[in-house]
């Protein structure tokens, strides 16, 4: 008889969780998948960080030869993006 009610029941079920799941309504647990997203941030911003390093350091070298000291300037501000890359986005560790 438990059998009939949950069989005669599970389309309204259904329905009423495709209805919160359309609405956004539905709450999903994944903390597995929230660690990640954090990880793949990071690593994406010492990825930019290395590619801000990288230009401005071969910006410097290229300026260099007309504006030594424009050069140099850039090369030492690129200090800056270089040890984001390597020290930043190790707090959650």
């Amino acid at each position: 008889m438990d059998m009939v009610k949950f069989a005669w029941g599970l389309p309204r079920r259904l329905d009423g969780i495709l209805a919160q799941l359309e609405s956004g309504d539905l709450p999903v647990a994944a903390p597995r998948l929230e660690s990640i997203v954090q990880r793949l941030e990071r690593t994406a911003s010492r990825l930019v960080s290395g590619l801000i390093f990288a230009a401005v350091l071969l910006a410097g070298a290229l300026v260099h030869a007309a504006t030594p000291g424009l050069g140099t300037t850039l090369m030492a501000l690129s200090v800056i993006p270089l040890l984001v890359t390597v020290f930043g986005g190790r707090g959650g560790r």
